[in-house]
């Protein structure tokens, strides 16, 4: 709230976030809640230059939702998901927190969130209440198991590289030897 929250519609940070005086929500006659789509308030043009009015206008909430950020961050935790490895803690962790960041207000986000972790994540002990409950992401862990890896790889590579270039570097000093004594005896 404190970085993107709006002043006024549609978070409403001059009231900490607690009010929102343009809520689209209305009532039937059963006294059920009614959640209409959200639209802009409009200035009224009389008392608002043309130039003000295009500033309202590229100044408007992205997506024009309440506490809208909260979509931004849990964007923002899904991109950062994209540079972890899936298998990892880290990236359960992370979309965890993005999850929590739109459970309540945007379950649709949510529920794609926890099922890209169900689709390529690991299982974590705390991935049953995954979005209520999160732990801090291990990033040292995953810088660990980075490191290992390229290790691992590069004694990969060492075993099948090192006798060939023994080999090339051995039919190297043969030839020079071979040449060498060559020139000597002619």
């Amino acid at each position: 709230m404190e970085l993107l929250g709006y002043e006024g519609d549609p978070d409403y940070r001059q009231w900490g976030g607690q009010f929102d005086l343009h809520d689209p929500t209305t009532w039937d006659e059963n006294y059920q809640p009614v959640f209409n789509p959200r639209s802009d308030l409009q200035p009224q043009a009389s008392f608002t230059a043309p130039d003000e009015l295009v500033r309202l206008h590229n100044s408007v909430a992205k997506p024009l939702q309440r506490f809208h950020y909260r979509h931004i961050a849990a964007d923002l935790a899904a991109r950062a998901a994209d540079q972890l490895p899936p298998r990892s803690q880290a990236f359960a962790a992370v979309l965890c927190q993005g999850t929590r960041y739109v459970l309540n207000r945007s379950p649709e986000h949510a529920q794609h969130l926890y099922q890209r972790y169900l689709k390529e994540g690991a299982y974590v002990p705390w991935g049953g209440s995954f979005g209520q409950s999160c732990p801090a992401p291990d990033f040292d862990k995953v810088a660990r198991e980075q490191r290992a890896a390229q290790i691992a790889k590069a004694k990969r590579i060492g075993v099948f590289l090192l006798p060939a270039l023994l080999a090339g570097l051995g039919v190297w000093f043969w030839l020079r030897r071979r040449t060498t004594a060559t020139v000597r005896n002619a």
